[in-house]
C-alpha cells in the first residue's frame, strides 16, 4: 500500500500539469487562469516536499512493471538527484511566474493570456518528467516537448532580438536531438535495453575493452547536452532588452534550462560512465577545470566592471556554474556537498537579485549600481532587500554561499590540481566581495542629493507583488540556514548516492 501511495505520487506529478494546461486552454478567465496555474505548481511543490524522507530513506522510489508489455512507457523514478532538482526547479516556476503575473496580464490579450498559461504548465509537465523518467526513448520525447513550450514562451516577447536568438536555438536544438536520437540507438542496439537501472547493469561489461565506443558515445551526449541544454551565448546579448517579457526566456534560459543540463549530465555520468575504466584511463577533469577557469575569469572580470544589475546577476549565475563544473570534476564528497549548496545559492540569491534588477528596471528606467539610490522614508523596504543581499551575496559565514565555497576548499585535500583549483575559487570569491562593495557604497555614499531628485517622485508598480516574491524567498533563505543540519543530511545523501 506505501509502495502503491508513492508511486501514485510521481504519477500525479507528471499528469496535474498536464490537465491544468487544458483547464487553462479551455478557461476564458484570465483570473482563473493564473489560479489555475498558481494551485497546479503549489500543489506540485507540496508532494515534492512529502516524499523528501521517503526518498532519503529509501534512496529511490520506482515502479517495475518488468512483466507488462506497456513497461517502456511507464517507467519512472524518483531519486535524491531528481527530487532535489525537482524541487528546485518548481520553487523557480513559482517564484518567478508568479512575479510577471501582471505583465501577463496588463500586455496579453484574453486568447494569449491563456495559452501563455496553458503552455507554462505544459512546460512543467515537461520538465518533471524529464526528471522523472527512467527510459531513454521517454527521455528524448519529453527533451523535444521541453524545447517547443520554452520556444513558446520566447515568443511572448515579441522582441526581434529575441525571436533570432529563439531561432538560432532551434537550428543548434534540432542538431542535439539528432545526437540524442543517435546515441540512444546505439545504446538501444547494443544492449537491448531502454532503461537506465539495466542499460548500467551491462555497460561496464565493455568498458575495458572498447574504450573508443564508450568515448564516441560520451563525446556526442555531452555535444548535445551543451548545445540542447546550455545556449547562453545566444541570449546573453538579450539581457539588456527594456522588454519585461523577454525577461522571462532569460530566466529560462539561464535558471532552469541549465539547471535540466547540469541533472542529465549528472545522471549520465552515474548511470553510464561513473564507475567504468574510461574516467581512469583518459583524465578528463583537467579538461572541465579549464573550462571552469575560462567561465570564471570571464564572468568576475564581468562581475567586477560591471554597473548594472541585470547583467550582474546573469555573471554571479555564470560564475555559479563554473563552480558547479568545478565541484563536478574533483568528484568526491565534498565537492558534490559544494555543488548542491551552489544550485541553492544561485536559485535563492541570483535569481532574486534578477529579479531585483528587472523590478528597478521598470520603476526607475535604470538597474545601475552607480545611480541606485533610495531614500530611507521613501524606499525603505527596498534598501532592506539591497542591504540584506549584500551578505548572500559575498557570502559572509554562515550563509550558504559560505558553506559551498567552504566544502569545495575541503575537497582540495590532496587533489592533484589543488593550486590551480585554489586560484580559481579565489578569483571568483574577489568578484563577490567586490560587488558586495559596489551595493554597500551605493547604499550609504553620502553625495546622492542628485540621485534622490531623479528618484523620488517615482510611483512604484506592482510594489506588492515584489515585495511578497522578495520576503518569501528570504523567508526560505532563513529557513534553511536555521534548518542547516537537515540540509546538511540532505546534502550527504545526495552525495553518497552519486558517488555510489
Amino acid at each position: 500500500m506505501f509502495k502503491l501511495a508513492t508511486t501514485s505520487s510521481i504519477y500525479f506529478l507528471i499528469i496535474l500539469p498536464l490537465i491544468s494546461s487544458l483547464l487553462c486552454y479551455v478557461s476564458r478567465k484570465r483570473n482563473v487562469n493564473y489560479i489555475i496555474y498558481l494551485i497546479s505548481t503549489a500543489v506540485c511543490l507540496v508532494i515534492i516536499l512529502k516524499q523528501i524522507l521517503k526518498v532519503i530513506n529509501f534512496s529511490k522510489i520506482a515502479n517495475d512493471f518488468e512483466t507488462s508489455t506497456i513497461s517502456i512507457i511507464q517507467e519512472f523514478q524518483l531519486d535524491i538527484i531528481s527530487l532535489f532538482f525537482l524541487l528546485i526547479i518548481t520553487y523557480i516556476k513559482l517564484i518567478t511566474n508568479s512575479s510577471f503575473h501582471f505583465e501577463f496580464e496588463n500586455k496579453l490579450s484574453d486568447e494569449l493570456n491563456q495559452k501563455t498559461y496553458a503552455v507554462l504548465l505544459l512546460n512543467i509537465f515537461a520538465i518533471n518528467s524529464i526528471l522523472l523518467t527512467n527510459n531513454i526513448f521517454n527521455l528524448f520525447i519529453f527533451c523535444e516537448i521541453y524545447i517547443f513550450t520554452f520556444l513558446a514562451i520566447c515568443s511572448l516577447a515579441s522582441d526581434s532580438k529575441v525571436l533570432k536568438s529563439t531561432f538560432n536555438y532551434y537550428c543548434l536544438s534540432s542538431a542535439s536531438s539528432l545526437l540524442f536520437l543517435i546515441s540512444f540507438i546505439s545504446i538501444y542496439l547494443c544492449f537491448g535495453e531502454t532503461s537506465f537501472t539495466k542499460i548500467v547493469d551491462n555497460f561496464a561489461l565493455i568498458s575495458s575493452k572498447n574504450y573508443w565506443y564508450l568515448l564516441l558515445i560520451l563525446f556526442s551526449i555531452t555535444l548535445a547536452i551543451i548545445l540542447k541544454f546550455f545556449p547562453v551565448w545566444l541570449f546573453y546579448n538579450n539581457i539588456k532588452s527594456n522588454n519585461n517579457l523577454s525577461d522571462i526566456s532569460i530566466i529560462e534560459v539561464f535558471f532552469v534550462t541549465c539547471l535540466l543540463g547540469i541533472y542529465l549530465s549528472l545522471k549520465f555520468i552515474n548511470s553510464f560512465f561513473g564507475n567504468n575504466l574510461l574516467f581512469l584511463k583518459f583524465n578528463y577533469d583537467i579538461l572541465l577545470i579549464l573550462l571552469c577557469a575560462v567561465m570564471i575569469s570571464y564572468s568576475s572580470v564581468k562581475i567586477v566592471k560591471e554597473k548594472h544589475l541585470k547583467i550582474i546577476a546573469i555573471n554571479l549565475s555564470l560564475s555559479n556554474f563554473g563552480l558547479i563544473l568545478l565541484a563536478l570534476a574533483i568528484q568526491n564528497i565534498y565537492s558534490l556537498k559544494a555543488l548542491f549548496y551552489f544550485i541553492i545559492t544561485n536559485v535563492s540569491s541570483n535569481l532574486m537579485l534578477y529579479i531585483f534588477a528587472i523590478f528597478l528596471k521598470k520603476n526607475f528606467r535604470t538597474s545601475s549600481i552607480e545611480q541606485i539610490y533610495f531614500p530611507q522614508k521613501v524606499h525603505y523596504l527596498l534598501n532592506i532587500f539591497l542591504k540584506i543581499f549584500i551578505s548572500f551575496v559575498i557570502g559572509i559565514p554562515f550563509t550558504l554561499l559560505f558553506f559551498a565555497n567552504y566544502y569545495l576548499c575541503m575537497s582540495l585535500f590532496e587533489y592533484k590540481y589543488m593550486a590551480i583549483v585554489l586560484a580559481i575559487i579565489i578569483m571568483a570569491n574577489f568578484a563577490y566581495f567586490k560587488l558586495g562593495l559596489n551595493l554597500f557604497n551605493s547604499l550609504y555614499s553620502s553625495n546622492n542629493q542628485e540621485k534622490e531628485n531623479n528618484f523620488i517622485t517615482n510611483k512604484l508598480f506592482n510594489k506588492k507583488v515584489f515585495q511578497i516574491t522578495f520576503f518569501s524567498n528570504l523567508a526560505f533563505i532563513f529557513f534553511l540556514i536555521f534548518n542547516i543540519s537537515y540540509l546538511e543530511k540532505f546534502s550527504n545523501k545526495f552525495a553518497q548516492y552519486f558517488l555510489l
